[in-house]
């Protein structure tokens, strides 16, 4: 089929070979039917060995009003990446433009005494011969327009623009016939230039009308049942009609116009089906959905977003539907209570347990042996998760660090590592597909991995805490003795509430510790030898040993000891296999900087999630209740910022980093007494005993980060009681 079939006028110009055609594609990332049927077009032009240029939103130009350009240049960015995806090639110009001054001034000054002699009378036509009817009324209605008036230097910068890049013509919409036939006139009168004009016929709406974004268009960014609802509501006659335009225009391009009036007049069967044709344009409108997503950039419109304990309860919801889309919402998240925010204590109930459930629910039907997480071990490490309750028992008893609230925090560390592997970073790929590729798994596999690390890594404080207290009672009982059925009595209490947490291949050799008065944890150390050396598989060689060797006080590794004996029965399923090595390297080496002395440093190229979860773990500071030295439990009143971040529009709540640019990450407080304890110097110090570990060997995919701290103001004046 010739493309000339579908023009008005300008099929001689491209019936000589390879020629190079101007489109101004003057919308921006909007696309409407008539839109699709000008691409399609040019796809054909291409396809026949013709170059097609498609030039998107203004020439930026000190003579053009550079306000309304930077204020609409994001979209032009978006547009000419929409456009370079649809055609696989790079067609979309916007924004470049060298032309001289000088070359600008004189052009323009020409184009306005041109229109000052022709409008709005005949008196000094004759200083342009050749200029009637119907042209001369076509350039009187381009002058009436703002892109068109004597200040405007649109058709000047065209026309300059068209003869540096040496184009054969102007490929348009029938509709704007009237705008290529004033440039085409002024390159020929003022530049001498041949400019051709190919004018595509309109592409018809309901009304019989040229479809245009004012007048009845049918965009592909709307919901198709918009389609479906205009079929069923305009008068038949008409839906007929935008039947027709739909079939001639979309499904049969390639015939001639008598082949195709033959086949509407004669149609019948599927093809006369109203839900058959709805079917067929449905697949056209949600291939270029994907087109359109699929090459949104950054734009540059920055903006953070709040991290706090309704975002991150909000934020879960919408990952367990991006699981499972069938999946019953384990609450409301429209009406999440916004005090959760101030102290989250009071939600356990009504907001995290079923979050935890429902997370947990989805993973009880995930299953991977060949990755190390068979039906068996998932359970079994679902298991120890939903002992987190009991997590923040017992820690009073440990006067180093006072005791913080462990259950929300669990869910808040595993919500925002979601949140940043969601995260479209390097080359517009979100994070975890770079994790996934670093693993060779897929993506779901990292998500299920990160959580189950997340909401374990804490979950043996119980253990940690009793280490602890037996470390100090083996200490006690030499300086008290006659004490020691007191402190028996006192360790029995506390040990047998862990049966539940601990498993008992530890807590046995620590029970008996007690049970003889001998406490410390020699024994646990003696009995456990040899299966921990197996057990720590995932470390090197050396660092096995001197683990075995030192056993750490620590809850990180409390953490790892505690699910390596859970999951020995199971060892020759997990061993060596990728995701568990990341689960328990992650756990052990968020708390364990150093081994035998030797700085552990965490390598995002072999380590991601461990990585991750060092991140997430020292920066999950918002909402964290904590008993504070006088006694007092309360929670620290404070939220994050993270960015620079752009929305993407594919997506409900997905996120774009810049292109080379670090993730800033503020912890913002609100209450003057959590900040007292920082200057700027102790905070980065604090930090840093963490970040400073953090090294990314491979280059991509995670981007560097930067800390930093705020107080927020109250609110001025104060609001009235």
């Amino acid at each position: 089929m010739s493309v000339g079939e579908f023009l008005v006028s300008g099929s001689q110009t491209i019936e000589t070979p390879r020629r190079h055609l101007l489109n101004l594609w003057t919308e921006t990332a909007e696309c409407h039917l008539g839109h699709l049927h000008m691409l399609l077009t040019a796809k054909d032009l291409l396809t026949a060995g013709h170059d097609v240029t498609f030039y998107v939103g203004e020439f930026p130009s000190e003579f053009w009003n550079q306000t309304e350009y930077r204020r609409r240049e994001d979209s032009y960015k978006v547009a000419s990446a929409v456009l370079d995806t649809f055609f696989g090639r790079a067609v979309a110009r916007y924004g470049h433009v060298r032309l001289a001054h000088d070359q600008v001034l004189r052009a323009t000054k020409a184009y306005a005494q041109l229109m000052l002699d022709i409008y709005p009378n005949d008196s000094k036509l004759g200083k342009y011969p050749g200029l009637a009817e119907p042209l001369l009324t076509e350039l009187r209605r381009a002058f009436k327009k703002p892109w068109g008036g004597v200040d405007s230097p649109f058709v000047a910068i065209c026309a300059l623009y068209a003869q540096q890049e040496k184009v054969d013509a102007l490929l348009i919409a029938e509709r704007h016939k009237y705008i290529a036939d004033t440039i085409s006139y002024f390159a020929k009168h003022y530049l001498n230039y041949t400019l051709g004009v190919v004018v595509l016929q309109n592409f018809k709406n309901d009304k019989g009308l040229p479809m245009s974004g004012n007048d009845g268009a049918i965009r592909m960014q709307d919901p198709f049942n918009y389609v479906e609802h205009l079929l069923e509501t305009i008068d038949p006659r008409n839906a007929e009609m935008l039947l027709k335009e739909c079939e001639r225009y979309l499904f049969h391009r390639s015939e001639t116009t008598a082949t195709f009036e033959a086949w509407w007049n004669g149609r019948k069967g599927p093809d006369a089906d109203r839900n058959t044709f709805l079917g067929r344009l449905k697949k056209i409108f949600d291939d270029y959905k994907d087109r359109y997503y699929s090459a949104i950039p950054e734009t540059s419109v920055e903006t953070s977003q709040r991290i706090n304990n309704s975002r991150m309860l909000k934020y879960t919801e919408l990952t367990l539907r991006a699981w499972d889309d069938a999946t019953k919402p384990p609450i409301d998240v429209g009406a999440v209570d916004p005090e959760v925010d101030r102290d989250a204590e009071n939600f356990h109930g009504a907001y995290y347990g079923p979050m935890f459930d429902a997370v947990g629910a989805h993973f009880r039907k995930y299953e991977n042996d060949a990755l190390g997480f068979g039906k068996e071990v998932v359970d079994a490490l679902l298991e120890l998760t939903e002992r987190n309750k009991t997590t923040d028992m017992l820690l009073f008893f440990n006067s180093r660090k006072v005791h913080r609230d462990h259950y929300v925090h669990t869910f808040n560390v595993a919500a925002l590592g979601q949140f940043l592997l969601d995260l479209h970073v390097q080359g517009a790929v979100q994070l975890k597909t770079h994790v996934a590729e670093l693993l060779k798994c897929k993506e779901h596999d990292v998500e299920v991995t990160w959580w189950l690390t997340a909401m374990l890594h804490d979950h043996a404080y119980p253990l940690y805490s009793m280490m602890t207290w037996l470390q100090r009672l083996e200490s006690l009982r030499k300086a008290f003795p006659a004490q020691m059925d007191t402190f028996t009595k006192l360790a029995k209490a506390h040990v047998s509430e862990v049966d539940q947490v601990v498993d008992s291949q530890i807590l046995e050799p620590i029970k008996e510790s007690v049970t003889r008065q001998a406490f410390g944890l020699g024994l646990l150390w003696e009995r456990t030898r040899d299966d921990r050396k197996k057990l720590f598989w995932f470390l090197s060689e050396e660092d096995a040993q001197a683990l075995t060797d030192n056993p750490a006080i620590d809850h990180g590794y409390a953490a790892v000891l505690n699910i390596a004996f859970r999951l020995k029965p199971l060892l020759a399923r997990i061993k060596d296999k990728p995701l568990m090595r990341q689960l328990m390297r992650g756990i052990l080496f968020h708390t364990m900087g150093h081994i035998l002395g030797r700085k552990v440093v965490i390598d995002w190229k072999t380590d991601p999630l461990a990585y991750l979860l060092s991140v997430c773990d020292e920066v999950q500071e918002w909402s964290r209740r904590g008993m504070q030295d006088d006694g007092s439990l309360r929670p620290t009143r404070s939220e994050l910022l993270v960015g620079p971040l752009y929305r993407r529009y594919d997506s409900e709540d997905r996120w774009q980093l810049p292109i080379n640019r670090a993730l800033d990450v503020t912890v913002k407080y609100f209450d003057v007494e959590d900040v007292k304890r920082w200057n700027s110097h102790d905070f980065h110090t604090a930090k840093g005993k963490i970040f400073t570990r953090l090294t990314n060997s491979s280059g991509g995919g995670m981007p560097a980060l930067r800390l930093s701290y705020a107080l927020a103001s109250q609110l001025y004046p104060k609001p009235k009681a």
